[in-house]
């Protein structure tokens, strides 16, 4: 069986778990997350139990979303200013200054995430982190050869317009959606404002589907292209670590009460499709300077 039947064979059978999911989703959506996260109601006070492993993901979901596309954004800019030297602080200053942003997001929500009330000076103090942090490493990248900044320009850049994609696609759905998370319907002290995947909100304000951190670990899945076509053992065995991170990540955000399956189905099937796409171009790009 050639590589290709086997990526079609591959593609079918996660279009049967996605629709056998979405199906089981649209009756079980509920129990399955209450279960998980501990849900349980005393005096007719609703609570959850929510496990450590699910806090400590929720914490760390969008770290790697985060690093992948500052250390892209790095990698593009030092070719790019190889390229064009009379461009190149430009270049540099660019790359830097959104790199360094992306890495004060990710330091902003897990702030938020560690304590209830975050000091103005810790946030100025975040923030020169971060610039160091994108400026170290910057000059580390630019000490990787040159020949190998260029192998990886191309798959940092598709990695950077998946990632666009995925945020925008999923951002544009949740504010549309306006499903209320399990937490929110705990803190409202009722379940009755639960809707199934199919029923959207409209702008209600809640963003539970889809599932922005299982969307955003997805693009994880560009990482085996940053690896040299050759290696294709190296790759296969990334590509199985990284859908192992993906699971657990998704069962996180139940156990956390933060979505439901069918946000975690549905956030994972959208950045899949993105990323799946951008890497059938670039593997065609890569196919066209080859030749």
């Amino acid at each position: 069986m050639n590589s290709k039947a086997r990526k079609c064979i591959g593609y079918g059978l996660l279009l049967f778990i996605f629709v056998m999911g979405m199906a089981i989703a649209a009756f079980y959506d509920l129990k399955l997350s209450s279960a998980l996260a501990g849900l349980s109601e005393m005096d007719g006070t609703l609570s959850l139990d929510v496990p450590p492993y699910a806090a400590a993901l929720e914490i760390i979901g969008e770290w790697p979303a985060v690093l992948i596309c500052a250390a892209a954004l790095l990698i593009a800019a030092s070719v790019l200013s190889d390229n064009h030297r009379k461009r190149a602080g430009f270049f540099y200053i660019t790359a830097g200054g959104i790199a360094a942003c992306l890495l004060l997001y990710g330091s902003v929500q897990t702030a938020n995430s560690l304590m209830d009330y975050v000091p103005d000076i810790l946030w100025a103090v975040l923030a020169a982190c971060c610039l160091l942090l994108a400026a170290a490493g910057l000059i580390f990248i630019r000490k990787i050869p040159q020949k190998i900044r260029k192998r990886l320009f191309l798959p940092a850049v598709f990695t950077l317009a998946a990632a666009l994609l995925i945020l925008l696609s999923v951002s544009a759905l949740k504010m549309l959606w306006g499903r209320l998370r399990l937490r929110e319907l705990v803190a409202l002290g009722s379940l009755d404002g639960f809707t199934p995947w199919y029923v959207p909100n409209f702008f209600s304000g809640s963003h539970s589907f889809p599932s922005g951190h299982t969307a955003h670990c997805t693009l994880t899945l560009m990482l085996p292209s940053w690896l040299p076509e050759k290696n294709k053992r190296a790759r296969g065995v990334l590509t199985a670590l990284l859908a192992i991170f993906i699971g657990v990540m998704g069962i996180s955000r139940l156990a956390a009460g933060a979505h439901y399956l069918s946000d975690v189905l549905f956030g994972f099937s959208i950045a899949f499709v993105i990323t799946e796409w951008m890497k059938h171009v670039l593997r065609q790009k890569q196919q066209e300077r080859s030749a």
